[in-house]
């Protein structure tokens, strides 16, 4: 019976280490598909306006399962690094102040409210309020 039990945690662990993040914009935003390095360059405040040359605003989360993936498996840094660079842009007027999420249903009502925003979600939780730009595997 342990055994059993210990099977099953170990396979739902490793569903959750293996379901894939979406990078999402709210459904009438006029932005498209962006590549691996674009996403990056997004989220660390590399590239802080669109081509159209509107500011990005971040939709971001921490401290779930889908921006432990986004930043620790795709970004490769520690959330709390990505906070201080984020945190570093706004204070010195690079980049606008992140909408703080608390979770993939919040990000989604975030970048619906704004064109420009963007964000990342659980890809299960994709639906037709949001359009996927990226899918991080």
């Amino acid at each position: 019976m342990k055994t059993f039990i210990i099977t099953i945690a170990l396979l739902l662990f490793s569903t959750s280490l293996n379901a894939q993040v979406s990078v999402v914009v709210g459904k009438s935003s006029p932005h498209n598909k962006l590549s691996a390095d674009e996403v990056k360059n997004i989220f660390t405040l590399s590239k802080t306006v669109w081509s159209s040359g509107s500011k990005i605003k971040l939709a971001d989360q921490s401290k779930t399962s889908a921006s432990k993936k986004f930043y620790g498996d795709f970004i490769g840094m520690k959330e709390s690094k990505v906070k201080s660079t984020q945190l570093k842009a706004v204070l010195t007027g690079k980049a606008p102040k992140p909408i703080r999420c608390s979770d993939d249903a919040a990000v989604k009502k975030a970048v619906n409210s704004n064109v420009n925003a963007i964000g990342f979600i659980e890809s299960s939780n994709v639906d037709d309020s949001v359009k996927v730009l990226f899918v991080i595997d």
